[in-house]
Formats: structure tokens, C-alpha cells, sequence
């Protein structure tokens, strides 16, 4: 069986939570600053097995949204 990581990412004031799913099942919470967006991005969150390009892109698009709403 092939595992399947997916995201749900929410912005709840300053901060970021990615809620990350294993197989439709919740595995995690992962946290950060809106602040870190960019380092995270393209620096620490690439390196997590579950973050994958779909992902990150989910992510991005997420707290993308949310600041032009704000």
C-alpha cells in the first residue's frame, strides 16, 4: 500500500497550523509564524516526508488567500 500525506493548513492570527493527514488519517499538527512563510517553504518544510509538492503548494495557496482577505 502507498502512502498518501495531504494537508488542511488554517491561519489562526500570527500563526500557520497545517493539520497533515496519513492516508486520510490525522497523523500531526505542524506550527510557524506567518512571519517564517518563505523560510519555511523553501528551506525546513521540503525536508519532511509529508510535504510534498502538493503540499507545500497547499500551504502557500492557503496563507496566500488568507492575507488578501485581510
Amino acid at each position: 500500500m502507498q502512502i498518501q500525506y495531504t494537508t488542511q493548513t488554517t491561519i489562526k492570527g500570527q500563526f500557520v497550523e497545517v493539520n497533515i493527514f496519513k492516508n486520510g488519517k490525522f497523523l500531526l499538527m505542524y506550527d510557524f509564524n506567518i512571519k517564517q512563510l518563505e523560510e519555511m517553504l523553501t528551506n525546513h518544510l521540503p525536508e519532511k516526508r509529508w510535504a510534498t509538492e502538493e503540499n507545500l503548494i497547499e500551504i502557500r495557496d492557503s496563507v496566500l488567500q488568507h492575507l488578501n482577505q485581510n
